[in-house]
């Protein structure tokens, strides 16, 4: 992911999308969100420092069911920069973004 978030900024993009997490029989849930909010935080800086959004997808993974699991899981960051939005690649998708909230 950091070097995706290299290539976006040298590419002149200003977003990366993410799927964070999968659930499965190996990894429950709880396993799915928790870990995947400790990699994510580690993200934030560089990607705050190059400019780039970590836009977060949903991809039918058994992993943030409904808006409500969504919104709550972006909220967990305490961040000014969380934002939701819509990609053309799935009905649901989040930004932790540099600046702005919106939810």
């Amino acid at each position: 992911m950091r070097t995706s978030l290299h290539n976006a900024k040298l590419w002149g993009s200003d977003a990366v999308l993410l799927v964070p997490a999968v659930v499965n029989p190996q990894t429950s849930y709880r396993d799915a969100w928790t870990r995947s909010q400790q990699q994510i935080r580690k993200l934030i800086p560089l990607a705050d420092d190059l400019k780039i959004v970590i836009a977060i997808e949903e991809v039918w993974n058994k992993f943030l069911l409904s808006p409500l699991e969504m919104a709550s899981y972006i909220d967990e960051f305490h961040s000014r920069g969380s934002k939701r939005g819509s990609t053309s690649a799935t009905c649901c998708s989040t930004a932790i973004r540099r600046t702005g909230f919106e939810r």
